[in-house]
């Protein structure tokens, strides 16, 4: 819990500056990652911007959202090469004022999240565990071990015994959504005040809206005096011997995958004739020499861009893969391990204006090129309420040569 770098006077000085104007986001961050280093139960120290804990290999970036005068939400990344891609976590705190409301933010991320990490680690007991766990993906079997953070309760919420109680509810549905990850992570939320009740299931930070269904089903049972909320996470790790390679792992990864993706949209902006999009595919195949990945940037693309702009449409959770001839196999987004990874890869290009002047143009392109908004066109000739509208899975149609990982 002590840092090797700064001594207690530069904690005190920073918590100093951050009273006397507690509304600063940048004072406000550096107070956070000080107080998340003194709440920690494993050795941390402060590295930069970041706490770095060695028994883990685990590095924890703090970034502050909003803050108020009650309320502060504060985002924390994760990142240790044995979790195979980056964590996030959103997490928000409320107190007598802002200094109270981020120390609450930080306590529920250090008892709920970097619990089910630690426990995880090595430090689960029975009650915290299922041991037996296999899936079937990609025609194989991958064996699995899932680990149970606390559950972090606020008010009279009702006390279920530990989080065992959720992850039996929602096990069969989650279990459905792993793919080949390295470790997949669940956060459950659920909160009721009076007749406002909140529902929320995030697999690898990504919403289910099945699962929140569910949930929103068990937190409709509670009966508070007054707000009331449950919080906890699954961390699911794959065995070492059943995990596939996978060549977007780690740091170095993801700057090779970040590389490709812009390569992909840089070849999708240049087809600007017929001609060349007929051979979209192929280029795309050629430039970033991994053919999967080619056939997702190329076919998923419009549709994840389709989808941002039609957010108030429920889109299905899985998609339909036709390989050749074969029967249509339905593929959960979650289980497919480039889906999210270049969806989150693809809007970051967007957000910093990565292609200029015409980076809504290329935005613009990408929707007018998908299924989705032709789907949305007619139904809106149809007279329907978009807000009410259930998508189904979608077909994608590929060759032989095409395998799910």
């Amino acid at each position: 819990m002590k840092t090797n770098i700064f001594d207690e006077s530069w904690r005190k000085s920073v918590k100093a500056e951050y009273e006397a104007d507690k509304l600063n986001s940048e004072k406000a961050g550096k107070y956070a990652l000080i107080f998340l280093s003194q709440t920690l139960e494993i050795e941390n120290r402060i590295e930069g911007n970041r706490l770095f804990c060695p028994e883990m290999n685990m590095y924890i970036t703090v970034y502050m959202g909003k803050l108020a005068d009650h309320k502060a939400g504060i985002n924390f990344a994760v990142n240790s090469p044995e979790l195979g891609n980056e964590m996030y976590e959103h997490s928000i705190g409320i107190g007598d004022d802002t200094i109270q409301a981020v120390e609450v933010a930080v306590c529920s991320f250090a008892y709920s999240f970097i619990d089910g990490l630690v426990k995880m680690n090595g430090k689960a007991d029975e009650k915290d565990s299922d041991t037996e766990i296999a899936t079937i993906f990609g025609g194989k079997t991958h064996k699995w071990r899932a680990y149970f953070s606390d559950v972090v309760t606020i008010g009279d919420a009702p006390d279920v015994g530990g989080a065992e109680y959720y992850w039996n509810k929602l096990k069969k549905l989650i279990l459905k959504r792993l793919g080949n990850q390295k470790v997949c992570y669940v956060k459950v939320y659920l909160d009721r005040a009076g007749g406002d009740i909140t529902g929320e299931c995030r697999v690898d930070d990504t919403l289910s809206m099945d699962l929140s269904i569910a949930l929103v089903n068990e937190v409709s049972k509670w009966k508070p005096k007054g707000f009331a909320s449950h919080k906890m996470y699954f961390f699911i790790r794959q065995e070492e011997e059943t995990l596939e390679p996978y060549p977007y792992w780690g740091e170095e990864g993801h700057s090779l995958l970040r590389k490709k993706v812009k390569t992909a949209m840089d070849l999708f902006f240049e087809a600007d004739t017929e001609e060349k999009n007929e051979q979209l595919l192929p280029n795309m195949r050629k430039a970033l020499g991994d053919d999967i990945l080619a056939f997702e940037c190329h076919s998923l693309f419009p549709e994840m861009c389709a989808e941002s702009a039609f957010r108030n449409v429920r889109h299905a959770e899985s998609m339909n893969i036709i390989v050749g001839d074969k029967q249509p196999r339905q593929v959960y987004k979650n289980q497919l391990s480039d889906y999210w990874l270049i969806n989150r890869i693809m809007f970051d290009f967007f957000n910093v204006g990565a292609f200029g002047s015409r980076t809504d143009e290329l935005f613009r392109r990408y929707v007018e090129a998908s299924a989705t908004k032709n789907a949305m066109d007619q139904l809106a000739q149809q007279g329907a309420k978009l807000e009410k509208v259930r998508m189904e899975p979608m077909d994608f149609r590929t060759e032989e040569w095409f395998e799910v990982r």
